[in-house]
């Protein structure tokens, strides 16, 4: 397979990438065309797959939780708001430690 025109152009890569797709697309004499055997979509913060049932689910789960306890200490009450995001300290770390056990100072 022959590439056109010059490197890092914006066109002409994107039609080289054309080819490309379209070669695996069609296969070769050598090699049979190209299949994916797995989905390929990007994680969530939670590790899962963006717009997957259990993404769903884990998103409902989460918005039924925090609009159960909109007006508990945390928040909400007479002002109307809620308190969105986590807000506070983050837990303190546990101390590093060397190879013998001793904390790095």
């Amino acid at each position: 397979m022959t590439f056109d025109g010059r490197a890092h152009n914006g066109l002409i890569d994107s039609r080289n990438t054309a080819k490309i797709v379209l070669h695996m697309a069609r296969g070769s004499n050598v090699y049979p065309s190209f299949v994916f055997r797995r989905t390929t979509r990007a994680l969530d913060r939670n590790g899962l797959p963006f717009g997957s049932k259990a993404a769903r689910e884990d998103a409902r789960r989460r918005r039924d939780a925090s609009s159960s306890g909109a007006n508990d200490a945390r928040g909400g009450g007479a002002s109307g708001r809620t308190k969105v995001g986590g807000g506070g300290r983050r837990a303190a770390r546990p101390p590093r430690k060397d190879d013998d056990g001793k904390p790095i100072k």
